[in-house]
């Protein structure tokens, strides 16, 4: 594979946009669901206040608020806890106490809201383009295999509410629900994104972390000495961090422009605290967005939350 250097010139300085007050720590739901998803091309959305998603367009800049999405579907939950994000689609959970009373789905460009269908002993914990896969909390379909028994996977196609057990992982994004294409033989972690661009890399050290774009061009990313962690590969553009000297930075790639960029750990001017853990940084063809964890407030139970937005290629 061919190494592609890059000057220190290629690296960008992004400006970034604060996306409005902080919310707090625990109506966030921080412990139980991610700060922020995305669809990975357009969309994100965060929970601002308790029992309210704020979804932003990130090409547009605008963001609308949506108050008790849960009602919309007969439920009377208060808290609303975001699982995540696929085509324009927010996959979210609506709980009282700590118990999901309903599933549903959110149309980001609309706010329209849908319900799943409810599944005894099954949660919903990802969506795609046209099906949300779930995980077996108890009573679990099993299928004969071998002579044991092999437990199966519940999918669920939120478009038509067709559901479907099968054994082994199905891609999403598959109208068909048919299996993910395999991993070539070398790589532990190998992430298609679409557009015919291609991630490849590997975790702990094990092989640099490269992209290959739709000609063929490899570029090293990162040689992941002694560790990365890709956070995520959509829209053209990779997000991943560097450990462990580089802890609370993160680092981003436009494969169309082979522009690279960094995010420091220092919080910009007029935001108080520090960046999140990894769970906390998405991005869309547009915008990537970091949340920042506030620290005034004595108690990381008591913390709060703000997010802030860099535009790619708006130097």
């Amino acid at each position: 594979m061919l190494a592609i250097a890059f000057p220190a010139s290629a690296a960008a300085t992004i400006p970034h946009l604060s996306l409005g007050p902080a919310f707090s720590f625990a109506d966030a739901q921080g412990f139980l669901s991610p700060v922020l998803v995305s669809d990975g091309e357009r969309y994100v959305a965060f929970v601002p206040v308790t029992g309210t998603v704020r979804v932003r367009d990130t090409r547009t800049g605008r963001s609308r608020d949506l108050k008790a999405p849960c009602h919309a579907v007969g439920a009377s939950a208060a808290d609303v806890l975001l699982v995540g994000a696929s085509a324009a689609h927010v996959l979210l959970a609506c709980v009282t106490g700590d118990r999901v009373t309903r599933d549903a789905v959110l149309d980001a460009r609309t706010l329209a809201v849908r319900k799943l269908p409810l599944l005894r002993g099954l949660g919903y914990v990802a969506i795609g383009r046209y099906w949300t896969s779930t995980v077996c909390e108890q009573l679990c379909p099993s299928f004969p295999a071998g002579g044991g028994i092999r437990v199966a996977t519940t999918y669920v196609n939120w478009r038509t509410g067709r559901i479907k057990t099968v054994y082994g992982a199905r891609d999403l994004d598959s109208p068909r629900l048919l299996p993910p294409p395999p991993t070539p033989p070398g790589f532990s972690l190998y992430v298609r994104d679409r557009g015919s661009v291609i991630f490849e890399g590997a975790d702990a050290g094990l092989a640099p972390l490269e992209a290959r774009d739709s000609s063929g061009r490899v570029t090293r990313l990162s040689s992941c000495r002694p560790d990365c962690e890709l956070i995520d590969a959509s829209a053209g553009k990779v997000t991943w961090a560097q450990y462990p000297t580089d802890a609370g930075v993160y680092y981003g790639y436009d494969v169309a422009t082979h522009r690279r960029y960094r995010w420091p750990t220092r919080v910009p001017a007029g935001v108080q605290g520090t960046v999140a853990d990894l769970d906390d940084v998405v991005h869309t063809r547009y915008e990537a967005l970091v949340s920042i964890l506030q620290t005034d407030y004595g108690s990381e139970s008591l913390a709060r939350y703000g997010v802030v937005a860099y535009p790619w290629n708006r130097p």
